[in-house]
């Protein structure tokens, strides 16, 4: 008894926990994934660019701050970046990336994060 109460305390705790950090890590990545896709999306499906930025930083910082905390996770230097991959941004077959880097801070470390997510601009669209 007094073994199994030794290897509980040594091996079974100190794994448990780092399981728990590793389903933070992931509850994160996927917060940050979650981000990434609704900035694409909602930049990609406004009808001007400026319309686009706001909603673009607004809406996915929303998102991934909600999903962490619902999670119990903390986090700092959230950043977005929107790149596009033609001039008007909104052109016709063009597409948008976003770009979601922040450090998620669990109990033992503090993991960055890098999420990319890409969507296209829909093709049969008038050049807004």
């Amino acid at each position: 008894m007094i073994e199994f109460m030794l290897l509980a305390i040594v091996l079974i705790v100190p794994l448990s926990l780092g399981m728990v950090d590793v389903s933070n890590y992931f509850s994160a990545l996927m917060a940050g994934q979650s981000a990434a896709v609704e900035a694409a999306r909602a930049y990609s499906l406004t009808p001007s660019a400026h319309l686009g930025a706001f909603d673009a930083q607004e809406i996915p910082l929303g998102i991934a701050q909600k999903v962490m905390a619902d999670s119990g996770i903390h986090y700092r230097n959230f950043q977005l970046k929107i790149i596009c991959s033609a001039t008007p941004c909104l052109a016709p077959g063009a597409s948008i990336r976003a770009v979601v880097d922040f450090r998620a801070d669990l109990r033992a470390l503090s993991w960055p994060i890098h999420v990319e997510e890409i969507e296209p601009v829909d093709a049969w669209m008038v050049s807004r």
